[in-house]
């Protein structure tokens, strides 16, 4: 009787048991399968996440290639604008500046500079650099740029864009920009103002471009962009006015004219080959 109470103990004991590891195994899978859900879930997160942040890469790039392109357009057009307004001056507003700058009995002079006390300082004697305004700055190395340049009449930027024209050989023109925020002055010309449709073509002309462009050997210390907004390929050069000599943006002045003839020979060529 006593050994039966055992094995009906040992049986229930056994039975409870069993019953336990059951539910033990059930919370175990369960867990499994909460664990396995958590971690799609979290893959499922982290390739949406993964996705958001290549899409907004790729619209922050779009942006700034927006950016700077509208930026270019914007300098184009600020460019075309100080080149219509240098056409559209008549030689009698040329002839009346002149006589208005020099002083009598200097107008004939080429390179005669305004009737002020600063005017009648010596080039090489003028103050350069921290105390000098940026007007004064641009204004000596505007009168090295007309010596350069061997303008009739001593170059004068317009108040409106700070651009002033300078016709050159062959119809080319120079266009000389003063940028107040890096207090720059820039030479600029126009190489081409309509990029070729084939884009076998202006691959051909990106290349030669970039490899012209290397160090800017072939540019007169300069560097070369292209505005697709606007169809052009612009050749530059420019010069610190508060850092650098009054004339050394003028000592450029040549070599980069005879440059930027070179390079559009060299583009007419490539497009009519």
């Amino acid at each position: 009787m006593a050994q039966e109470g055992v094995k009906d103990a040992e049986r229930a004991a056994a039975d409870r048991w069993r019953v336990k590891e059951e539910e033990l195994v059930k919370e175990l899978d369960l867990l499994r399968e909460e664990r396995r859900r958590f971690h799609e879930e979290s893959t499922a997160q982290e390739a949406k996440l993964q996705e958001l942040v290549h899409s907004m890469e790729g619209e922050i790039r779009g942006l700034k290639y927006e950016l700077h392109d509208k930026d270019e357009a914007l300098q184009a057009a600020r460019l075309s604008l100080a080149e219509a307004q240098s056409e559209k001056r008549s030689r009698t507003d040329v002839a009346r500046r002149g006589v208005d700058i020099c002083p009598r009995g200097e107008a004939n002079h080429p390179f005669a500079p305004a009737a002020s006390r600063r005017a009648r300082i010596p080039l090489h004697q003028r103050q350069h650099g921290g105390s000098s305004s940026i007007d004064e700055l641009a204004e000596t190395a505007l009168e090295y740029l007309t010596q350069a340049f061997e303008s009739a009449t001593p170059l004068v930027l317009e108040p409106e864009n700070d651009t002033c024209v300078v016709p050159v050989a062959n119809d080319l023109k120079v266009l000389v920009t003063l940028d107040r925020e890096t207090e720059r002055l820039y030479l600029y010309v126009t190489l081409l103002n309509h990029l070729p449709s084939s884009p076998v073509q202006r691959m051909q002309l990106y290349e030669m471009l970039l490899e012209g462009a290397l160090l800017g050997k072939d540019m007169a210390g300069g560097s070369v962009g292209v505005s697709l907004e606007s169809n052009l390929v612009l050749m530059s050069v420019s010069a610190n006015l508060r850092h650098s000599g009054a004339s050394a943006l003028a000592a450029t002045a040549a070599p980069f004219v005879n440059a930027a003839q070179a390079w559009t020979k060299s583009i007419d060529v490539l497009l009519n080959s």
